[in-house]
């Protein structure tokens, strides 16, 4: 379960060790152990949050490092339960030495945001 502490209004850090386990379609299942330590800057100013998360992971059974980085905006709608929002995901694995994955997106979310 990650930890997540605020140590400033902006600043929150958060830690944990998580074992995964993978299974790809028609492979036996892989487990694997996972350190994760992360920092996250956030502001708000009335309805418009923003975020950036910046991620470590090291992936201790395969033994390789990746780093991550979350950017995302959130604006709060007068309804309570609405907001839309956008983000972008880029995970570079350093034994690739590339950046692997870059994820955008964005939607609606109905409900309390925590």
């Amino acid at each position: 379960m990650p930890t997540r502490v605020r140590l400033l209004p902006w600043l929150q850090v958060q830690a944990y060790y998580a074992r995964t386990t993978s299974t790809p379609a028609g492979q036996p299942a892989s487990s694997g152990d996972l350190l994760v330590a992360d920092l996250v800057l956030s502001w708000q100013r009335g309805p418009l949050t923003l975020k950036n998360r910046e991620g470590n992971e090291w992936h201790l059974t395969k033994g390789f490092y990746r780093y991550r980085n979350l950017v995302e905006a959130r604006l709060q709608t007068p309804l309570p339960w609405l907001a839309v929002f956008v983000h972008e995901e880029l995970r570079v694995d350093a034994d690739q030495g590339r950046v692997n994955l870059n994820n955008v997106g964005g939607g609606v979310q109905l409900g309390p945001w925590r």
